[in-house]
């Protein structure tokens, strides 16, 4: 999958991605099948010091990686778990996602964010498919790379 393929494909990306700056920039594709894996994944969320959720903007945000959604964030949890009893039924699953490489095998997901949470918690066998734009780390890219650039 290419960057234009991402882009048509993933239309519920909804972090401020400037598409333009990424020319030339690669797309890898990693296939991820067990649970401890999704620790190394991580929303476009944050929260605060206090432990509330916040903007990306808030100069104090720590991100929140997936397996911390459910607990962190609970008014996503209906959402995580009618997701959860769709997966349940389904036996299996296997998904592709967008991502974005934050450096030292971290991924900053740019959709799918809900379900990915809601396979962590399942028992249910998967196959994710993390297609991963290998850009900078550089806000004026994505926002939410401010985050990333000591961590």
């Amino acid at each position: 999958m290419d960057l234009a393929s991402i882009r048509s494909e993933f239309t519920g990306i909804r972090v401020h991605l400037q598409w333009s700056l990424l020319s030339g920039c690669a797309v890898k594709t990693e296939i991820v099948t067990a649970r401890e894996h999704l620790g190394r994944l991580w929303s476009p969320w944050y929260v605060s010091p206090f432990g509330k959720q916040t903007s990306f903007y808030t100069l104090w945000a720590r991100p929140i990686s997936i397996p911390e959604v459910h607990d962190l964030l609970p008014h996503k949890r209906s959402v995580i778990a009618d997701l959860m009893q769709s997966i349940a039924r389904s036996g299996s699953i296997e998904i592709d996602v967008p991502a974005y490489d934050i450096g030292k095998a971290r991924r900053l997901v740019l959709d799918r964010n809900h379900t990915l949470s809601a396979l962590h918690r399942s028992a249910v066998p998967f196959t994710v498919r993390l297609h991963v734009i290998e850009g900078p780390i550089d806000q004026a890219i994505l926002p939410d790379l401010r985050h990333w650039r000591r961590r």
